[in-house]
């Protein structure tokens, strides 16, 4: 991403701050950080420093946090001054990026399918290709409309409730079931279902798995934790650091968990049913595999992100045949 080009403030004995009120000029609790622009470049060089990727855009939201300002406006008016107690704000959300704390964390949220959800450290942030899921399920329900509400939906590993609460605000008449092994996972989900309007047809179940599911499901979608065990220590220290290693560690080669599951879920998809599952590239392959071994009948297809990498397992089990007509 460019560096968009500021312009200098003219000199001035007092000016007026970002909150519409004014500072002196050479304030030493603001003289470094007196300006939109000066904040941006400093936080830009913080971030740089410490080896954060996005430096630009992060030091620019973190910037936004701080004025309540949207991004055209800071960008518009560079200009604009910064009371001290919002420099030092923004200080303050700088020392937590530059320790590589997620921009999300700090925020408190992202986004996720057009809509924004609630984060912390008690769940993984939702990855923009884990929309392949959302998208793969809207799919696999075109089908069933008009009767859609009659249609047993459950997903796996919830975590903030990301994929469950776009599911329900996309498809109005849906009702979903939603499990995760964290408790403090569920009470996320649960606060993004409210807040977002769906508590009503979610309904969240703590246990492993499939475990406190019973019958039988016409889709199931998982984003399980897929990291192969001793890759770990190599990811980013936002992930690394940061994020629940139980929603990170997938057992020594990454699969550990998805073989519970296409296990459990073998004898209860029902006939016309689909099963979509997250996992990484390194052994997308191989889950096909275990996929296929278990729905011997079924149509097992890897798809691909918009990157190019291997990162769904789907899984269609064909139609119960109606006989001759």
């Amino acid at each position: 991403m460019s560096t968009v080009a500021f312009s200098t403030p003219t000199p001035r004995s007092r000016a007026t701050d970002i909150d519409g009120r004014t500072v002196a000029e050479g304030d030493p609790a603001t003289a470094s950080l007196d300006t939109v622009e000066a904040a941006h470049r400093h936080g830009v060089r913080v971030l740089r420093a410490a080896g954060v990727e996005e430096a630009w855009l992060d030091a620019l939201l973190l910037l936004m946090e701080v004025t309540r300002l949207d991004k055209a406006t800071l960008l518009a008016y560079p200009q604009r001054r910064l009371a001290a107690g919002v420099a030092d704000r923004y200080v303050d959300l700088l020392g937590r990026r530059a320790r590589r704390e997620p921009t999300a964390y700090i925020l408190g949220r992202c986004e996720f399918y057009g809509l924004e959800f609630a984060v912390d450290r008690r769940v993984l942030i939702p990855r923009p290709e884990t929309e392949m899921l959302v998208d793969l399920a809207l799919e696999a329900l075109r089908p069933y409309r008009p009767d859609v509400a009659r249609r047993r939906v459950v997903e796996v590993g919830t975590g903030s409730g990301a994929i469950a609460v776009s599911l329900l605000r996309t498809v109005p008449d849906l009702r979903l079931t939603a499990t995760d092994c964290a408790a403090e996972a569920l009470a996320v989900a649960r606060a993004n279902a409210a807040r977002l309007g769906v508590a009503d047809r979610l309904e969240l179940r703590h246990g492993d798995l499939l475990e406190p599911v019973e019958g039988s499901f016409d889709l199931l979608l998982a984003n399980l934790p897929y990291v192969p065990r001793g890759r770990l220590p190599t990811l980013q220290p936002e992930v690394r650091d940061y994020e629940p290693r139980v929603a990170l560690d997938g057992g020594p080669d990454g699969a550990e968990i998805i073989r519970r599951l296409l296990a459990q879920a073998a004898r209860r998809l029902n006939p016309g049913g689909h099963l979509a599952v997250e996992v990484d590239s390194s052994h997308a392959r191989a889950v096909a595999d275990e996929a296929r071994r278990h729905f011997p009948d079924a149509d097992v297809v890897v798809r691909r992100d918009p990157s190019g990498w291997e990162r769904v397992v789907h899984i269609h089990r064909p139609p119960r045949p109606t006989g001759p007509s």
